[in-house]
């Protein structure tokens, strides 16, 4: 499983705190879906908007997501530089990027842009989800990762 979540500062919000908002971010219709899908597998949680690439998703920011789930390679703004602009706008919303595409460079650049949780599409499960959230929390720092092999966080 390709997972990693990582949080540089203390979390507003524990993911269970509190019933989650979830923005869905993906070019694809049929991603999308899969996307409400995992979230709907806890009642706890919701999607509060839907957006095909990073501008839409941007402007949907207002609705104040507890999470955002971003796709990496969409058209218009990709979810690199939407998760840059996300936490700036708001630095307490766990951004979590998603990708069909085993690539590092992916990776590496998703955290340093801000981004707090790297999945696979294929191994993103409403468990994965809940793991990853559950990760993210001070102390949590990412291990080197590669692609292929199960990331496990240091707890310092």
């Amino acid at each position: 499983m390709d997972v990693i979540a990582v949080r540089k500062q203390p979390p507003a919000h524990s993911s269970a705190e509190k019933n989650l908002r979830f923005l869905v971010v993906d070019d694809q219709p049929t991603a999308r879906k899969m996307l409400r899908q995992v979230v709907s597998g806890d009642p706890s949680w919701s999607v509060i908007g839907e957006a095909a690439n990073g501008e839409e998703a941007i402007a949907l920011m207002d609705r104040k997501p507890d999470v955002v789930l971003i796709d990496i390679v969409m058209p218009v703004m990709d979810g690199i530089e939407t998760t840059s602009r996300i936490k700036r706008l708001g630095p307490e919303t766990i951004v979590i990027l998603t990708t069909a595409h085993q690539n590092n460079e992916f990776q590496v650049r998703s955290m340093q842009a801000g981004a707090d949780g790297f999945v696979l599409k294929d191994d993103l499960t409403t468990e994965v989800l809940r793991e990853i959230l559950n990760d993210i929390r001070p102390g949590c720092q990412p291990r080197p990762m590669n692609i292929g092999n199960d990331v496990s966080l240091n707890h310092e």
